[in-house]
């Protein structure tokens, strides 16, 4: 692994409490948009994320050190599994957990900009792997199927159809989770053609 990556996996160890074991670790990306935009890929090439499966919980980190989340088994209430050719997705309902993240500092009407921080509540993770069968995949599946957590319908995805997709896609997915979605613009020459008409 990279010296970026075991950096990331030492802040993510100094949080374990003393006598909890780690399971696996590994890289993912937090998808922002899978469920609610119903997207047409699995976007993972920025896999900038950092995550821990411990016997109690799964812990992850994005791309600053502050931004820790944590979520105990416990919490969840659903999981659901998400597959598209190799690339795999986990969306876990849960109880309301809080989270500190990134937000846009300024907002007007649909349009965001700048950067900030803020503490946010949240009661769905979609965690996005490069493959089903990952060390951190597998052992999210066996501690949930050991809890006997309910699991829903598995969603698969059809192939991606081109470069353009997966370009908007990933563009979404740089969005944040309070960030709203973007309007698509109108051409005007077709409304004034219409007009003529």
């Amino acid at each position: 692994m990279s010296g970026w990556f075991d950096r990331r996996a030492l802040l993510l160890a100094s949080h374990l409490d003393r006598g909890e074991r780690e399971l696996a670790r590994g890289r993912m990306a937090e998808l922002s948009c899978l469920d609610a935009h119903r997207p047409s890929v699995i976007a993972t090439g920025s896999a900038s994320d950092v995550l821990i499966v411990t016997q109690e919980r799964m812990l992850w980190v994005g791309v600053e050190p502050q931004w820790v989340t944590s979520l105990p088994f416990s919490r969840v209430t659903k999981w659901t599994e998400v597959t598209q050719a190799h690339r795999y997705a986990l969306i876990l309902d849960h109880h309301e957990i809080t989270r500190l993240q990134w937000i846009p500092r300024r907002r007007f009407f649909w349009w965001s900009w700048g950067n900030a921080e803020a503490y946010c509540r949240r009661s769905r993770s979609v965690l996005g792997f490069s493959h089903r069968n990952t060390e951190a995949t597998q052992a999210i599946r066996r501690r949930l199927a050991e809890l006997a957590v309910p699991t829903g319908n598995p969603i698969i995805l059809p192939a991606p159809k081109g470069r353009t997709e997966t370009a908007l896609y990933r563009h979404r997915t740089a969005t944040s989770w309070l960030q709203p979605r973007r309007r698509r613009p109108r051409a005007f020459r077709s409304l004034v053609g219409r007009r003529l008409r």
